[in-house]
Protein backbone atom coordinates (compact mmCIF):
# COMPACT_ATOMS: atom_id res chain seq x y z
CA UNK A 1 0.00 0.00 0.00
CA UNK A 2 1.43 3.39 -1.10
CA UNK A 3 1.40 6.34 1.56
CA UNK A 4 -0.02 9.59 0.04
CA UNK A 5 1.42 13.26 1.97
CA UNK A 6 -1.10 15.46 3.48
CA UNK A 7 0.69 17.20 5.67
CA UNK A 8 1.20 20.27 3.22
CA UNK A 9 -3.06 20.74 3.73
CA UNK A 10 -2.72 20.69 7.36
CA UNK A 11 -4.04 23.91 9.00
CA UNK A 12 -2.20 25.33 12.37
CA UNK A 13 -4.68 25.49 15.11
CA UNK A 14 -4.33 28.96 17.41
CA UNK A 15 -1.29 28.25 19.94
CA UNK A 16 -3.09 30.97 22.34
CA UNK A 17 -6.53 30.17 22.19
CA UNK A 18 -7.95 33.46 21.17
CA UNK A 19 -10.20 31.75 18.42
CA UNK A 20 -13.03 30.42 20.17
CA UNK A 21 -14.67 27.15 19.87
CA UNK A 22 -11.65 26.01 19.00
CA UNK A 23 -9.13 22.53 20.11
CA UNK A 24 -6.05 24.05 20.35
CA UNK A 25 -2.39 22.82 21.63
CA UNK A 26 0.11 24.30 24.26
CA UNK A 27 3.26 22.74 24.64
CA UNK A 28 6.61 23.13 26.24
CA UNK A 29 9.55 21.25 26.90
CA UNK A 30 10.56 21.41 30.99
CA UNK A 31 14.31 21.51 31.95
CA UNK A 32 14.54 20.46 35.48
CA UNK A 33 18.39 19.69 35.24
CA UNK A 34 18.50 23.88 34.55
CA UNK A 35 15.54 24.76 37.07
CA UNK A 36 15.37 22.03 39.75
CA UNK A 37 12.10 21.13 41.37
CA UNK A 38 11.60 20.54 45.15
CA UNK A 39 9.47 17.54 46.09
CA UNK A 40 7.71 20.03 48.28
CA UNK A 41 6.71 22.58 44.95
CA UNK A 42 4.54 22.43 42.25
CA UNK A 43 5.76 23.24 38.77
CA UNK A 44 2.91 25.81 36.86
CA UNK A 45 3.24 24.41 33.36
CA UNK A 46 0.76 26.31 31.31
CA UNK A 47 -1.48 29.23 32.15
CA UNK A 48 -5.33 28.42 31.54
CA UNK A 49 -7.65 30.83 30.76
CA UNK A 50 -11.15 31.40 32.33
CA UNK A 51 -13.57 29.39 30.10
CA UNK A 52 -10.77 27.10 28.62
CA UNK A 53 -11.34 23.40 29.07
CA UNK A 54 -8.23 21.06 29.52
CA UNK A 55 -9.20 17.80 27.81
CA UNK A 56 -6.01 15.88 27.76
CA UNK A 57 -2.27 15.87 28.41
CA UNK A 58 0.69 14.19 26.31
CA UNK A 59 3.72 13.61 27.86
CA UNK A 60 7.07 12.69 26.15
CA UNK A 61 10.58 11.91 28.19
CA UNK A 62 13.44 14.08 26.97
CA UNK A 63 15.92 13.26 29.04
CA UNK A 64 15.17 10.98 32.01
CA UNK A 65 15.66 11.32 35.38
CA UNK A 66 18.32 9.45 38.03
CA UNK A 67 16.26 7.05 40.02
CA UNK A 68 12.29 5.94 39.77
CA UNK A 69 10.65 9.56 40.28
CA UNK A 70 6.44 9.62 39.78
CA UNK A 71 5.38 12.86 38.49
CA UNK A 72 1.24 13.79 38.20
CA UNK A 73 0.42 16.54 36.00
CA UNK A 74 -3.47 18.51 37.24
CA UNK A 75 -5.72 21.47 37.75
CA UNK A 76 -4.35 21.38 40.55
CA UNK A 77 -1.72 19.83 43.01
CA UNK A 78 -2.88 16.35 43.37
CA UNK A 79 -6.48 17.20 42.01
CA UNK A 80 -8.09 16.42 38.97
CA UNK A 81 -5.47 14.82 37.57
CA UNK A 82 -5.04 14.12 33.51
CA UNK A 83 -1.25 11.97 34.10
CA UNK A 84 -1.29 10.58 37.28
CA UNK A 85 1.39 8.58 37.13
CA UNK A 86 3.90 9.68 35.06
CA UNK A 87 7.39 8.38 35.14
CA UNK A 88 10.31 11.09 35.21
CA UNK A 89 12.70 8.16 35.43
CA UNK A 90 11.70 6.01 32.32
CA UNK A 91 14.00 5.81 28.93
CA UNK A 92 14.42 9.22 27.02
CA UNK A 93 11.23 8.53 24.48
CA UNK A 94 9.05 7.27 26.53
CA UNK A 95 5.40 9.05 25.72
CA UNK A 96 2.56 8.63 27.90
CA UNK A 97 -1.36 10.36 27.76
CA UNK A 98 -3.85 10.45 30.18
CA UNK A 99 -6.01 7.63 29.67
CA UNK A 100 -10.25 7.70 31.02
CA UNK A 101 -10.77 5.08 33.96
CA UNK A 102 -7.36 5.92 35.52
CA UNK A 103 -6.77 9.43 35.23
CA UNK A 104 -9.42 11.76 37.21
CA UNK A 105 -9.31 15.05 34.18
CA UNK A 106 -9.57 12.49 31.50
CA UNK A 107 -12.26 10.44 33.31
CA UNK A 108 -14.86 13.29 33.34
CA UNK A 109 -14.01 14.41 29.51
CA UNK A 110 -11.97 17.36 30.46
CA UNK A 111 -11.55 19.96 33.09
CA UNK A 112 -13.34 23.14 32.09
CA UNK A 113 -11.72 26.11 34.03
CA UNK A 114 -14.42 28.70 35.49
CA UNK A 115 -11.40 31.00 36.86
CA UNK A 116 -8.13 31.87 34.82
CA UNK A 117 -5.47 29.04 36.54
CA UNK A 118 -2.66 26.78 35.56
CA UNK A 119 -1.73 23.22 34.86
CA UNK A 120 0.38 22.01 37.21
CA UNK A 121 3.01 19.35 37.29
CA UNK A 122 4.36 17.86 40.92
CA UNK A 123 7.12 15.26 41.60
CA UNK A 124 7.27 12.41 44.34
CA UNK A 125 10.54 13.38 44.67
CA UNK A 126 12.70 16.55 43.66
CA UNK A 127 13.31 16.48 39.75
CA UNK A 128 16.60 17.78 39.17
CA UNK A 129 17.84 15.79 36.06
CA UNK A 130 14.62 15.37 33.86
CA UNK A 131 13.94 17.00 30.70
CA UNK A 132 10.07 16.42 29.85
CA UNK A 133 8.30 17.49 27.24
CA UNK A 134 4.15 18.24 27.87
CA UNK A 135 1.47 18.81 25.42
CA UNK A 136 -1.73 19.85 26.68
CA UNK A 137 -5.32 19.49 24.37
CA UNK A 138 -7.18 22.44 25.31
CA UNK A 139 -10.71 23.80 23.85
CA UNK A 140 -12.01 27.59 24.37
CA UNK A 141 -15.40 26.98 25.44
CA UNK A 142 -16.41 30.45 26.70
CA UNK A 143 -12.99 32.13 26.81
CA UNK A 144 -12.23 35.55 25.13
Amino acid sequence: MAEKDYTAARTGLPWDGSAKDKVFFLKGTFDFATTPLANADSAKLFAIKAGWEVRNVFTKIVTPEDGAVAFTIGKTAGATEFEGDGAAGAAAGTMTRGIGGTDAGVTANGQLYTADGFLYLDGAADLDTAVIEVVAEVANIFGA
